[in-house]
């Protein structure tokens, strides 16, 4: 995979302190891992990052989300932001999301995005670390009703790679689309395979 070194676009950079930055890309060099491919700019761009079957997701991603200063905002099951790190986490630009109340998960999100011309929010499809049947259809919705462009993200622990680099336009059609992203995940290596469900089920039937 031959790709640029990842270049956060000015108006996208969180502007954090120097030193926090060059220490976290130094870790984040030192264990072998390198992001790589290319983010639109003067856009809104939806993340879709996977695939994600590991608590260490969360701690390369963080490292690259300090180590290139970007504004990133996550969403994660609400379940998550426990007393003692609910305030790091949502400082970190963390979204909780309470499925049993969908109702106000656009304007939890509304609240962070309305902030910023321009802003990357990142989702994991799967919706939890855990194996699971299939991806979900909440990134296509949400980046819908935001008016916003989908990049998908590969988190790829076997050659230590986080990729950005393919643009997503859906279909309209829920099972070609997220078959479509399945299949792109596929080809990244889980943290842990035994959670990975692609390698267990069956493709779904495009004809």
């Amino acid at each position: 995979m031959n790709l640029p070194e990842l270049i956060i676009p000015k108006n996208l950079l969180a502007k954090r302190p120097k030193l926090l930055s060059y220490i976290c890309r130094k870790i984040f060099k030192a264990i072998g891992w390198q992001a790589v491919g290319k983010l639109p700019e003067n856009k809104n761009i939806m993340v879709a990052v996977g695939p994600h079957t590991s608590n260490w997701d969360f701690v390369v991603g963080m490292l690259f989300v300090f180590g290139w200063d970007a504004r990133i905002n996550w969403i994660g099951k609400h379940s998550i932001f426990k007393p003692g790190v609910n305030r790091l986490f949502r400082k970190v630009g963390g979204i909780p999301v309470n499925r049993s109340a969908p109702e106000t998960l656009m304007e939890d999100i509304r609240k962070v995005t309305d902030e910023y011309k321009n802003y990357i929010l990142a989702i994991a499809p799967e919706g939890t670390r855990k194996k699971v049947d299939k991806l979900k259809s909440g990134f296509i919705r949400i980046s819908n009703q935001l008016q916003c462009d989908i990049m998908l993200a590969g988190l790829d622990f076997k050659r230590k790679m986080i990729v950005i680099n393919e643009p997503f336009n859906p279909s309209g059609n829920l099972d070609i689309d997220l078959s479509a992203v399945r299949e792109y995940f596929a080809n990244f290596g889980a943290k842990k395979t035994n959670n990975f469900f692609y390698l267990t089920i069956e493709p779904v039937d495009l004809q």
